[in-house]
């Protein structure tokens, strides 16, 4: 008799910050899927986005992926980040919309198989840029 198990993802890797506007913080990561000589892993099946701002401050944001999927996010992951779950597996990318400017925040990535969630990503930090002058007189206009 043969006891065939599964184990939980191994966390993505090497998360880096590929862009930062005003209101926005950018994504990619390197996700290692299983090959076929490791029958103990499952293939990653999506990904969770985490993120939250330095301090206290929480608000709504909308997420846009690559080839616009679009999610809200959750407050409900561990340690007061929120969540941008279901992230479509393809293009190791997501963007973060609708955050606050010039604001600082932490953002990490978990993989999600059959089994399970991976533990998070290393968490890297990025602060969004200030509104220019420009993008407040429209902000107010509008």
């Amino acid at each position: 008799m043969f006891v065939v198990y599964s184990a939980l993802p191994r966390a993505p890797s090497d998360v880096l910050v590929t862009g930062v506007t005003a209101t926005s913080i950018a994504l990619s990561w390197n996700s290692e899927q299983p090959s076929a000589s490791d029958p103990h892993h499952d293939p990653v099946l999506s990904y969770v986005v985490q993120y939250r701002p330095h301090g206290d401050f929480h608000r709504d944001a909308d997420v846009t992926g690559a080839g616009g999927f679009h999610r809200d996010a959750d407050v409900t992951g561990a340690g007061g980040f929120r969540e941008i779950r279901d992230v479509i597996v393809g293009p190791s990318e997501y963007d973060v919309s609708g955050l606050a400017a010039f604001t600082e925040y932490q953002l990490r990535v978990v993989a999600v198989n059959s089994v399970g969630r991976s533990p998070p990503s290393r968490s890297v930090q990025a602060t969004t840029a200030q509104l220019g002058i420009l993008s407040a007189v429209y902000l107010f206009i509008v």
